[in-house]
C-alpha cells in the first residue's frame, strides 16, 4: 500500500541533511537515512514487544519497504529529482543570446505537473530510441525566449506554477559554528572549533515521501513515521534542529498526477530514492548519477556504536533512469566488528516512477 507522507517544518527550525560533510547542507533527505529514521522509531516503540527476535523484524521490514527521499513541496506543488536523462542535458549546436550551457546545468528539479504535462509528453511525442533529444524541445524550441518562463531557482516548472513560486524564498542556507567534544574527557577541545550548514525553509514550504509497504504492518509502519515528529530529521532536538509541527499521512489515492503515474507501466523510470541494484538489475540501468553512502552507526539500543562509521557504498542517486527496478538492502557493519553488533543496513529499495510509457 501506498501512503504519501507530508512534514510540516516547525517555525524556526532547522534542519541538516546529510551524512558526510557537516560544512553543506543537502537539500534532499535521502530514503537510506529516512529507512533508518523510520526504524530507529519502530524499535524505540517496538523492541520490547519483539525483543530477541527484533533484529529479524528489521530485516523484515527492509526487505519489505520501499521509500522516496524527502522532497520540498511548496504550496501544492510537488518537487521531484531532475531525470538523468538527455533531454536534460542536450543542447542543440547553436548560439544563443540569454542562456548558457551552465544556465541549463543549475536545473535540479521537475514538478510534478510539468514532469507528467511537458517532460513525459514531449518524450512520447519524441517517440523512445530517438536522438533528437534536445532540451530545447522542452522550451518550444525557443531556449532564450522560454527559459525563465519555465526555469525559476533551480526547478523545471510549468509557466503557470512559476508565477506562483518565483517570488518565494523557499529555503535559506547559514553557518553555525561548533566545538570539537572530546569524546575521552565529554567536554568541549580548546582551540577546535567547526562549522556547521543548516537550512531554514520558508511558511509555504513542507516536506513530503513517498512510501509503499504490505498492509499487514501498517499499524507498526504508520505509528513509527508519526513518531518523526518528536524525534525529527536532520539534527539534535536539543540545539532547535530537525523539529516538525504536523505529520500527515495520507493514502496515494489522494493525489491525482501521482496516482495516474503509479497506475501506468513504465519502460524507463526514475528513482525517487537511493538505489543498489541487484547483481540482475545492472543491465536495467541506462542513464545514473552515482552517490556515495556512509556515515556514523545510529542505534537506540546500543548508543555505543555512535562513534563507529558503517561500511560506505556506492548507489544510484535520485533521477536516474531505469527499465525493471526493485533494488536491494546491504548490511554495512563495520569488517571485523564483534558478533554483538546488531545488522547495520542501508536501504537501496526506492519507489520508482514512469518516465516513458510502454
Amino acid at each position: 500500500m501506498k501512503k504519501l507522507v507530508i512534514l510540516k517544518p516547525s517555525v524556526n527550525s532547522k534542519y541538516h541533511f546529510g551524512s558526510g560533510d557537516l560544512e553543506k547542507s543537502d537539500v534532499i533527505f535521502h530514503s537510506s537515512n529516512l529507512f533508518s529514521a523510520i526504524v530507529n522509531n519502530f524499535v524505540l516503540l517496538y523492541g520490547e514487544d519483539y525483543k530477541e527476535e527484533i533484529n529479524k523484524k528489521v530485516e523484515e521490514l527492509a526487505e519489505n519497504l520501499r521509500l522516496s527521499s524527502l522532497f520540498i513541496k511548496i504550496k501544492n506543488t510537488f518537487l521531484l529529482p531532475k531525470p538523468e536523462y538527455p533531454i536534460f542535458y542536450l543542447l542543440k549546436n547553436e548560439n544563443y543570446m540569454k542562456i548558457k550551457p551552465k544556465d541549463v546545468k543549475k536545473i535540479k528539479f521537475v514538478t510534478l505537473k510539468a514532469y507528467k504535462e511537458i517532460v513525459m509528453e514531449k518524450l512520447k511525442e519524441i517517440g523512445y530510441g530517438s536522438k533528437n533529444y534536445y532540451i530545447n524541445c522542452l522550451f518550444d524550441n525557443n531556449l532564450d525566449e522560454y527559459f525563465n518562463k519555465r526555469v525559476t531557482k533551480s526547478i523545471f516548472a510549468t509557466e503557470e506554477e512559476i508565477e506562483e513560486i518565483k517570488n518565494i524564498e523557499i529555503f535559506k542556507r547559514y553557518d553555525e559554528e561548533k566545538n570539537t567534544i572530546d569524546r575521552i574527557c565529554e567536554r568541549p577541545a580548546e582551540g577546535q572549533l567547526y562549522k556547521v550548514e543548516f537550512i531554514k525553509f520558508d511558511k509555504n514550504v513542507e516536506l513530503y515521501f513517498i512510501i509503499d509497504y504490505p498492509e499487514y504492518l501498517n499499524k507498526e509502519i504508520q505509528a513509527s513515521i508519526r513518531l518523526l515528529a518528536d524525534e525529527g530529521l536532520g539534527g539534535k532536538r536539543s540545539i532547535g534542529s530537525g523539529h516538525f509541527e504536523k505529520v500527515e499521512i495520507k493514502d496515494i489515492k489522494e493525489f491525482k498526477d501521482f496516482n495516474e503515474l503509479f497506475n501506468t507501466q513504465g519502460e524507463l523510470n526514475i528513482l525517487l530514492g537511493v538505489g543498489i541494484p541487484k547483481e540482475d538489475e545492472i543491465s536495467n540501468i541506462k542513464y545514473y548519477k552515482l552517490l556515495e553512502l556512509g556515515g556514523y552507526i545510529y542505534s537506540t539500543t546500543k548508543p555505543e556504536l555512535v562513534t563507529k562509521h558503517r561500511r560506505s557504498l556506492m548507489a544510484l542517486s535520485e533521477g536516474s533512469v531505469v527499465k525493471a527496478f526493485e533494488g536491494c538492502i546491504k548490511n554495512v557493519k563495520p569488517k571485523n566488528s564483534s558478533e554483538n553488533i546488531h545488522p547495520v543496513y542501508t536501504h537501496g529499495k526506492p519507489i520508482t516512477l514512469p518516465l516513458v510509457e510502454k
